[in-house]
């Protein structure tokens, strides 16, 4: 945050109210999770107004054991994944694993004569998804910049063809093809069961699209809906009922979606 706040104007934004401010260029969301109908509504009517939705999402949350202290991921509900697949996006519920992959730091037992001791060694990880610039759309000012770029436990992302025909679309990361996808939620790797990698390496494997873009004219979710009501309406200074919901966004609407929240989660970093 410190980062961009040295190029952009950056501000917090409550969505219970159904509303994003119109002075937003865009919203970026990371992370969501049990969104309800009336952030989803602010959320889908900001993209009808020609802003821009920027989102981190995945299908996982990253937990910690604490009996043993390992990682490991918990499914949860975004909230978010039937109006993303309304639009022509679906995130799926796998995690991708590349043998393209960052380090990853892990207790490992060391032989020290008689002794035995364990010692924290980096380890290659395939959840740890190591994107180069040739897996990247470099026609796209959202990547072109970028040398490489880690997808840390990201899902992939693929665009329905029949829903998006009519909008510019970009796939702006993808894994290498030497990637496969798995739905364990056990993400430790195991080298005594297998050694080269920590992780049963299928022999079919390909590219997956991690992150995509797409601009042009949206559908509203909410169309020929009712306006969601908020809950608790004297939590805050207006309501819902004053909101009249646009069906159709102009053509200069984009939606990015990036399969992964853990590329910009600090956890990662400290490990």
């Amino acid at each position: 945050l410190e980062q961009l706040s040295t190029d952009y104007e950056l501000q917090m934004v409550d969505l219970t109210n159904g509303r994003v401010p119109d002075n937003f260029d865009a919203i970026v969301v990371i992370a969501p999770q049990n969104l309800t109908e009336i952030e989803q509504y602010a959320i889908d009517q900001f993209l009808m107004r020609g802003g821009s939705v920027i989102l981190a999402i995945s299908p996982y949350k990253l937990d910690v054991d604490q009996f043993v202290g390992n990682l490991t991921l918990t499914p949860i509900e975004t909230g978010l994944m039937e109006m993303l697949n309304f639009y022509g996006i679906d995130v799926q519920n796998l995690v991708v694993m590349d043998l393209q992959n960052a380090a990853f730091p892990v207790m490992v037992n060391r032989n020290l004569g008689q002794v035995q001791v364990q010692e924290i060694q980096a380890v290659n990880y395939p959840y740890f998804v190591d994107v180069r610039t040739d897996m990247m759309d470099d026609e796209n000012l959202i990547v072109s910049g970028l040398p490489a770029i880690s997808m840390n436990w990201s899902s992939p992302v693929q665009l329905s063809e029949e829903k998006n025909q009519n909008r510019q679309t970009s796939v702006l990361i993808n894994s290498s093809p030497n990637s496969w996808t798995s739905t364990s939620t056990n993400i430790q790797p195991d080298f005594d069961l297998y050694p080269d990698v920590g992780f049963e390496v299928p022999q079919s494997q390909t590219s997956y699209p991690l992150a995509v873009a797409v601009q042009g004219s949206f559908e509203s979710f909410f169309k020929d809906k009712p306006v969601p009501t908020n809950p608790n309406p004297e939590e805050d200074e207006m309501t819902t009922s004053a909101l009249a919901t646009i069906n159709q966004s102009t053509g200069d609407s984009r939606l990015v979606v990036f399969g992964s929240s853990g590329f910009i989660d600090d956890l990662p970093l400290q490990l």
